[in-house]
């Protein structure tokens, strides 16, 4: 993967997968369809934004069935036992559809310790903010 440019990021479980799915964007995913939910890791990434979607790669084994994946999502398949030149070239091919993040600004994710007001109203929690129109005032001004 490093050949290619690909940065990873390895998920121990499908709600964990699920979660980094909803905070952020990912050009391909990698699901090992032999696990429980691997379905529903496919079908989750085939639901967001066509700009947002990544490219889905299903790993299956013998007994997966191969209509199965591509009716989760899949766009691409690797054959277990992976072997590094299949593996090269399915990325590969993979590439060419995987788009980049096309926000104009980056994205910060900002944790607000204290209630915050946001036009009259108070509010606590995570939130995700371009660096495009944003003010911070220190307590007090």
């Amino acid at each position: 993967m490093n050949e290619l440019g690909i940065e990873q990021e390895i998920c121990a479980s499908a709600a964990e997968a699920l979660e980094l799915l909803a905070l952020r964007y990912f050009s391909a995913l990698v699901v090992d369809f032999d696990l429980l939910s691997a379905a529903q890791v496919a079908r989750m990434a085939r639901l967001a934004p066509p700009q947002r979607r990544p490219v889905v790669f299903a790993m299956i084994g013998t007994r997966t069935d191969v209509a199965d994946s591509f009716q989760s999502g899949a766009n691409f398949v690797l054959y277990k036992p992976l072997v590094l030149a299949q593996v090269s070239r399915s990325l590969r091919a993979g590439k060419g559809f995987m788009q980049a993040d096309r926000r104009r600004s980056p994205r910060l994710k900002l944790e607000l310790r204290e209630p915050a007001r946001w036009f009259g109203q108070t509010k606590t929690g995570v939130r995700e903010s371009s660096l495009e129109n944003f003010l911070l005032r220190p307590a007090g001004n």
